[in-house]
Formats: C-alpha cells, sequence, structure tokens
C-alpha cells in the first residue's frame, strides 16, 4: 500500500513538472527536441571560447533535473542516479512507472467499484470518489462523466433508493458538480425525516404509557367496589390471608335457639351451623 501511494505521488509530480514545462516553453527539455548546443565556439580569430547558449541552457536543464528528483520515490532513485539530463531522467521515469501504470489503473478502478459510503459523511464519500478519479487521470487513464456517476450512485446506502432511480431514469445530462449538489441536499432531507419519525415514535410510546397507567387505575378501583359491596367492608388480602377466619366475607345468617329467642350472629364472630351444634343431652327445659 505505501509503493502505491509513492507510485501516485509520482505520477502526480510528473504531472505538475510536465504542465509547468509547457506553461513556460521548456517542453523540450523534456520530449528531447531541445538538443544542447557545443560547449565552445569559434569566434572570427579562431579562438575557441565558451558558448553562452550552453551555460544557459545547462542551466535550464538542470533546474528541471532538480524538480524530477524531487518527485523521485527511493523505488525508482537508484534507475535516475546513473543520468544527468532532463530528458534522460524524465524517459527513465516513462519506462519505469509504465510497466506498473496497467495494474495501477485496473486495481483503482476495483477499489472505485467496491467503494461504499457505509457510515461516512456524504461529503467525505465524495472526496473518496475524487481521490480514485483523479488518480486514474493521473495515471492516463481518465473516467467519462457518466462513469463516475454510475460508481457514485453504486456506493449509496438502501436510503438513497428514491434518489437513484430518479437520477438513473433522467433524461437530461448531469454533470458531476450538479449531481454533487444534489446528493448533499439529500443527506440534510433524509436527516431531517429521520429527526421528525424518532420524535413521532416517542410522542405514540408517551401516548400508550398514559393511557395504560390510567387503565390500571381504573380497574383497581371497580375491584374495590365489587369486594366494598360483597362484604359491607373492604378487607385488604394480606390482613384476611394473617388471619383466616377473624372477617367473614359474607354477613352470617340468623338461627333460632330452643328457648324461642332469636340468636343473631355477632359481628366478626365465627358461628357453627345448626347441624354442627352439639347435642343437648340434659334434655329440654320445663
Amino acid at each position: 500500500m505505501a509503493d502505491d501511494f509513492l507510485q501516485s505521488d509520482v505520477i502526480l509530480g510528473e504531472k505538475k513538472i510536465e504542465v509547468g514545462s509547457k506553461a513556460l516553453r521548456f517542453e523540450g527539455f523534456l520530449n528531447g527536441s531541445s538538443v544542447y548546443p557545443p560547449r565552445s565556439i569559434n569566434i572570427d580569430s579562431g579562438q575557441l571560447i565558451p558558448n553562452p547558449d550552453y551555460t544557459n541552457w545547462t542551466l535550464l536543464d538542470q533546474n528541471l533535473a532538480a524538480a524530477l528528483y524531487s518527485v523521485v520515490s527511493s523505488t525508482i532513485l537508484p534507475y535516475v542516479l546513473s543520468v544527468e539530463q532532463c530528458n534522460d531522467i524524465w524517459t527513465t521515469l516513462d519506462r519505469q512507472l509504465q510497466s506498473s501504470t496497467r495494474s495501477r489503473i485496473i486495481q483503482i478502478k476495483n477499489e472505485l467499484h467496491y467503494l461504499s459510503m457505509k457510515d461516512k459523511s456524504m461529503t467525505q464519500y465524495l472526496l473518496d470518489i475524487k481521490a480514485k478519479v483523479d488518480s486514474l487521470a493521473a495515471a492516463g487513464a481518465p473516467m467519462d462523466v457518466e462513469d463516475v456517476i454510475h460508481y457514485t450512485l453504486n456506493g449509496l446506502p438502501p436510503t438513497y433508493q428514491a434518489f437513484k432511480t430518479a437520477i438513473r431514469t433522467n433524461l437530461q445530462p448531469l454533470s458531476l458538480d450538479d449531481l454533487y449538489t444534489l446528493l448533499c441536499s439529500e443527506e440534510l432531507n433524509l436527516a431531517h425525516e429521520t429527526t421528525k419519525e424518532l420524535q413521532s415514535l416517542q410522542l405514540s410510546d408517551n401516548t400508550m404509557a398514559l393511557t395504560a397507567s390510567r387503565g390500571r387505575g381504573r380497574v383497581t378501583t371497580s375491584l374495590c367496589s365489587v369486594s366494598h359491596k360483597n362484604s359491607g367492608s373492604f378487607i385488604p388480602p394480606d390482613q384476611e390471608a394473617a388471619r383466616p377466619g377473624l372477617f367473614t366475607a359474607k354477613p352470617r345468617p340468623t338461627f333460632a335457639c330452643t328457648s324461642g329467642q332469636p340468636l343473631r350472629s355477632a359481628p366478626f364472630t365465627r358461628l357453627a351451623w345448626p347441624d354442627q351444634m352439639p347435642a343437648n343431652n340434659s334434655g329440654s327445659r320445663n
């Protein structure tokens, strides 16, 4: 991976030097069309003197060679140390990089094919796409705009499905700048919709909890009313379980004893039924 980055830096550096040389009209020093002049010239007296054109040419050539050395990686540096002129350095760099350029292009396209947004922001995702596209252009394989749009849409998550369908069915040509602007706007819209859905779910949960709480209160009140109506007074379940038989769930009936006087049960008193009363062995009263 480190060698890939170094190779990419060399390619970009070469591109910068090539563009700068063309701007200054020094491209002849790179492609070899500018031949160096002789070191010395003859004057009228037949004497040899240093050629000032050669001095100027050498100065420019060595300045460009120094610029090329600044972008050469450590893996390629041994191949260019034995050459001196700028054209020879440029040719050596091109020969060393050309063998790996094709594999580098295939690798970048493969990375671009599997590149996805995942949990990155839209800005970071678009920057990654642009870095891959620029690397391909620097390697001599620029991509068409439609191919860049294709790779960009493929890496979007399923939440952008409606957006991808709208772009793919659009019959009008779309530039990359317009696509990037639409993607950033869509990211904001999706974030806003997600926030609204979360707020709606939270409000619905609160309403259901409040309704359930009110329903439990009505059930408890109804149970208390039924217990009070049946027993005449409400007896807590824990007290009734702790002292069985002390409290009665229904009022006791009234019985008549042998004397003819009505016998009434006292409140909360356990009484025996007539068939459970002990037999009177003494007989009846006189």
